[in-house]
């Protein structure tokens, strides 16, 4: 299994751990005055106004959160960490996912898997324009050009694009 696998396999672990403490702990109900509160939660319907379908649930007064809105679901884990998942709503199956973490710089990162098979496939560092590739088992710099995606891979520049499973050069291009 590459480190990548494992990677979203441990926030896999501990989202679910996170999940099941919570819901066992059902003395420190939030002192929050919105929506329905049920033991240690409170869920409000967000877009009520507009008839639509997302929601808040807070945990601990909103120390912790995630919302609910349409096939989308969003989490904060900790101080500097959040999941987004997106549902494709004709399959049930996950569409993507985004992981946003602290790096040891302590800058903002943001994983994105964009199919869905656990393997991230771009990476964006909050501050810095564009984003990176995961390419060839590395994640390396892209940028664009007009409505084209390119690298550099050995001093050469090359047209990529993803393909639904992965990012290829334009030589690979069907």
């Amino acid at each position: 299994m590459t480190k990548f696998k494992w990677f979203f396999m441990i926030i896999s672990i501990g989202l679910n751990a996170l999940l099941g403490f919570l819901f066992l702990r059902g003395d420190m109900a939030p002192k929050m005055d919105f929506g329905i509160v049920i033991g240690p939660f409170s869920i409000t319907n967000t877009a009520a106004a507009q008839g639509g379908e997302s929601y808040v649930v807070a945990y601990k007064n909103g120390v912790y959160w995630w919302s609910i809105d349409s096939n989308v679901l969003s989490m904060n884990i900790g101080v500097d960490g959040e999941v987004v998942a997106r549902l494709d709503a004709a399959t049930g199956h996950i569409k993507s996912t985004t992981v946003g973490l602290l790096n040891p710089e302590g800058k903002r990162c943001y994983y994105t898997d964009m199919n869905g098979d656990g393997i991230p496939d771009k990476k964006r560092i909050g501050g810095e324009d564009g984003y990176q590739i995961f390419y060839n088992g590395d994640f390396v710099p892209s940028y664009t050009d007009g409505e084209n995606r390119y690298v550099k891979i050995d001093g050469i520049q090359h047209r990529i694009k993803f393909n639904g499973v992965r990012w290829v050069t334009e030589d690979n291009f069907p």
